[in-house]
C-alpha cells in the first residue's frame, strides 16, 4: 500500500507540473519527501518542481542528496546530471557523469552529455577528444557529428558547424538534426537555411516547431508574404 501511495503521490506531482501549477507540485512533492527522504524517484521529482519554482539552491542541495542516493546507476546520474544543468550546476553535473562512467566507461548518453558539460566550462580540447571518439565508435549515430557541431559553434566556426550538423542530418534525419543545422544555417545563409526548411516541411508537414523556426527566418529576411503562408499552416495544424 505504502508503494501504491507513494506512486499516486508522484503522479499527482507530474500531473500539477504538467498542467502549469508548480507550486500545488512542490508543495506534493514536499510533502512526499518528509515521509520518503531518501527514496531515489521522490529525490529527482521534488527537484524537478523546484526548479519549475526557480528554487535554485534547494534544487542543487536536493540532486546533491540524489547523487549520493543513486550511488552508480549510470542512467539515473545522467538523469540527474541534466536536472544539474537546469540548475546551472556544471560541476554537479560531471560528478554525477564521472559516477556514471565510472560505473560503465562505454555509456553513450554520460559521454555525450559529459562533451555539453565540458562545452560549458570551456574545456575545448577534452570536449573535441570526447565527441571524435564518440563518431569513432559510433558512426552510424548522429549524436558525435552533432557534438562536433556544437563545438564548432563554440569556437565560432560556422562552417565546420554547418558541415557537422549536415554530417549528422545525413546519417540519421531528425527533428532534432533538422534544428540544429536549420539554426546554423540561419545565422549565415537565410536562403539556404530557408531552402532546407521549406524541404522539410514539405516532407513532415506536421513539424510545428520547424514551421515556426521558417516563419520566423521570413520575417528576418524581409519576406512577408512567406511568412504569412507559414503562420496560417500553423494556424491549421494547431488552432
Amino acid at each position: 500500500a505504502g508503494v501504491k501511495d507513494l506512486r499516486a503521490s508522484l503522479s499527482l506531482v507530474d500531473l500539477h507540473a504538467r498542467h502549469g501549477r508548480a507550486q500545488e507540485a512542490l508543495k506534493v512533492a514536499q510533502q512526499v519527501s518528509a515521509g520518503a527522504p531518501d527514496d531515489l524517484a521522490v529525490l529527482v521529482a521534488l527537484a524537478r518542481v523546484q526548479l519549475l519554482n526557480a528554487d535554485i539552491a534547494n534544487a542543487k542541495a536536493t540532486l546533491g542528496t540524489a547523487t549520493r542516493v543513486a550511488g552508480f546507476d549510470a542512467p539515473v546520474q545522467v538523469e540527474i546530471a541534466l536536472l544539474q544543468l537546469s540548475a546551472r550546476n556544471l560541476p554537479g553535473a560531471a560528478y554525477s557523469l564521472d559516477k556514471a562512467l565510472s560505473a560503465k566507461a562505454d555509456f553513450l548518453p554520460a559521454h555525450a552529455l559529459m562533451v555539453d558539460v565540458e562545452i560549458r566550462q570551456g574545456e575545448l580540447a577534452r570536449a573535441e577528444q570526447r565527441a571524435k571518439q564518440i563518431v569513432q565508435k559510433e558512426p552510424k549515430l548522429p549524436v558525435g557529428y552533432s557534438l562536433l557541431g556544437d563545438l564548432a559553434l563554440a569556437r565560432k566556426q560556422p562552417a565546420q558547424a554547418i558541415e557537422s550538423y549536415r554530417k549528422a542530418h545525413q546519417v540519421q534525419p531528425s527533428r532534432d538534426t533538422m534544428r540544429r543545422l536549420f539554426r546554423a544555417l540561419a545565422a549565415t545563409d537565410m536562403k539556404s537555411a530557408i531552402q532546407f526548411g521549406e524541404q522539410w516541411a514539405k516532407a513532415h508537414p506536421d513539424d510545428l516547431s520547424a514551421r515556426r523556426m521558417l516563419a520566423e527566418t521570413h520575417v528576418r529576411s524581409g519576406d512577408m508574404s512567406a511568412a504569412r503562408r507559414e503562420y496560417e499552416h500553423l494556424r491549421k495544424l494547431a488552432p
